[in-house]
């Protein structure tokens, strides 16, 4: 097996992990905001219902979750669900619940005297809600949605409990191989550590006796022009200002 097959199976991976995140978030963000609704409904018997089931959700941990989706609902209504899309539905409900919390605290957030200020002036609850709300519950809402969806990208490893093919899984598979891939990898790891060790020990060497070959060079440099004697004193000649001058003692 070549580099390029381990990565190509990698990359499979990183393809269904990728799905899962971006299929959930495509999914958990509208159910959430419906879920939002149902918990600030008027309905008590609603309201109370919806709080519970959020609770659970909130409350149960996500592998619970994935197990019983994947198990438990082709047992009560015989529908086989995909391990994929069991995978897809569990981390949408579950994070649905979350953003909705998430979701009713922004909007609560929100003064009742501005809700009141758009009734004065006769905008209708819809307009309200669009034009006076909506933009200063997303500004609040980003930081916490953040810290879900990081969170999230961290769990979808948890799809391998179904033996979802994600990245983690295709890692594991990798090292749990029988050590012929393993191998190739740390020798190429080995040759590349090897060229870099004797790069080193060549730029060491190089610095090392930059300062003896620099002086040996100009050596050389100072022994050729002596030896044509570009730098023996130079005789005054007829003409040149140095010709008539002398030393004191001296006469011309």
């Amino acid at each position: 097996m070549t580099l390029l097959t381990i990565i190509a199976k990698m990359s499979e991976g990183l393809g269904k992990t990728c799905a899962i995140f971006f299929l959930t978030l495509l999914f958990s963000l509208p159910l959430g905001m419906i879920i939002t609704f149902l918990r600030m409904s008027k309905s008590k018997v609603i309201s109370s219902v919806t709080r519970f089931v959020v609770a659970v959700l909130r409350g149960t941990p996500l592998m619970l979750q994935i197990f019983a989706i994947y198990f438990a609902i082709p047992t009560l209504t015989g529908v086989n669900l995909d391990r994929m899309n069991a995978t897809i539905l569990a981390f949408s409900i579950n994070y649905a619940a979350y953003f909705a919390e998430i979701f009713r605290g922004g909007i609560q957030s929100i003064p009742v005297g501005q809700r009141e200020a758009g009734q004065v002036l006769g905008m209708t609850r819809n307009q309200i809600f669009r034009k006076v709300v909506f933009m200063q519950v997303v500004k609040r809402i980003i930081p916490p949605m953040s810290n879900e969806i990081i969170t999230l990208v961290k769990d979808t490893s948890l799809a391998r409990v179904i033996s979802v093919y994600e990245i983690i899984w295709a890692g594991e598979k990798f090292m749990k191989l029988d050590g012929e891939h393993i191998r190739f990898v740390l020798d190429c790891m080995r040759e590349n550590t090897t060229k870099i060790r004797n790069i080193k020990q060549y730029l060491k060497a190089a610095l090392f006796n930059a300062p003896s070959t620099i002086g040996n060079y100009y050596t050389s440099l100072v022994a050729h022009d002596m030896a044509s004697g570009a730098l023996s004193p130079k005789k005054p000649q007829y003409g040149d200002p140095d010709y008539y001058s002398c030393k004191p003692g001296e006469s011309l």
